[in-house]
Parts: structure tokens; C-alpha cells; sequence
């Protein structure tokens, strides 16, 4: 029940998560994004998956815009780098930015979570980019103010 004249419908799958769990019950209440009305047929075609995709998008673009990590899923490696999934969302990490110092064992990144920093974003183009490398070297620096810390005050 959307409100209007006619009740709108939503593809079945749309209500389940990745891992085929139900996301929803009965007479819950779910945002959902009105894609198409048949005025002959009175069918009224609604979207749930593009209003996640909206606000996963948002939250990217938030993340981003404060500087924050975020943590993603390495899918496959592909010529340059890797796909990346965050929030159901394809982004791009260069090879060049997956760690420190150069690194052959690609293979065993696959199928791996760890945290990012988004270094360029274009909804429009729908195209992100990563670095991992970026949180390495941060967490190096820290590593490295402790040690000459704790030498000064010895």
C-alpha cells in the first residue's frame, strides 16, 4: 500500500539480503522508490533495492566527505587492481595503493575485508576509488610518534 489508487508491487527478491535472509515482515513500513505507473493496467512498479543503493550512496559520499574508513570486501582481481564490494557497491583499489611496499601475493587478498579511505567518488559515474594503503602508512605514523614518544620521555 503506497497511498494511491492501486497497491504497488516489488519483485519478490528485492526483500531478501545476499545471504537469501528476509529483511522484512508482514506490515512493516520500507522506504521505496516509485519506478513506473501502467495507467491501462493500473500497475504500480516500486523499487526497494534502488532506495538501499540511494542510501548506501549517501553513506559513501558522507564517509568521504569527513575523511572517515570504511570497511569493504576484496571480490577479484582485475588488470590494474582490484573490485572491491562496499555496501553492495563495486568501487576500484589500485594496485599501487593495496599496501606500503610492493606485494605479489595478490591471491590471497581475494575474499578479504579490511578498512579503506575513499580517495575519489562520482555518483554520477558511478565510480569509487580506494586506497588501503593510504590506512597502512597512517598507522605506521602512529606507530612511529609512540616509538619517538616514549624514547624523548625516558
Amino acid at each position: 500500500d503506497v497511498g494511491l489508487k492501486s497497491e504497488g508491487f516489488i519483485e519478490k527478491s528485492e526483500f531478501y539480503d545476499k545471504d537469501k535472509n528476509l529483511e522484512i515482515k508482514i506490515n512493516d513500513n520500507t522506504e521505496v522508490l516509485l519506478e513506473n505507473i501502467e495507467t491501462c493496467n493500473n500497475i504500480i512498479q516500486l523499487s526497494r533495492e534502488k532506495v538501499k543503493k540511494i542510501q548506501n550512496w549517501n553513506k559513501l559520499e558522507k564517509i568521504y566527505n569527513q575523511n572517515e574508513t570504511i570497511k569493504g570486501k576484496i571480490i577479484n582481481k582485475i588488470k590494474g587492481g582490484f573490485i572491491v564490494e562496499i555496501d553492495n557497491i563495486k568501487s576500484f583499489l589500485p594496485e599501487s595503493l593495496v599496501n606500503i611496499k610492493q606485494q605479489r601475493d595478490y591471491e590471497k587478498l581475494e575474499g578479504k575485508t579490511f578498512d579503506f579511505k575513499i580517495l575519489k567518488i562520482n555518483k554520477k559515474l558511478n565510480n569509487i576509488i580506494l586506497s588501503r594503503k593510504d590506512i597502512l602508512f597512517e598507522e605506521n605514523t602512529d606507530i612511529d610518534k609512540n616509538i619517538i614518544f616514549n624514547n624523548i620521555h625516558k
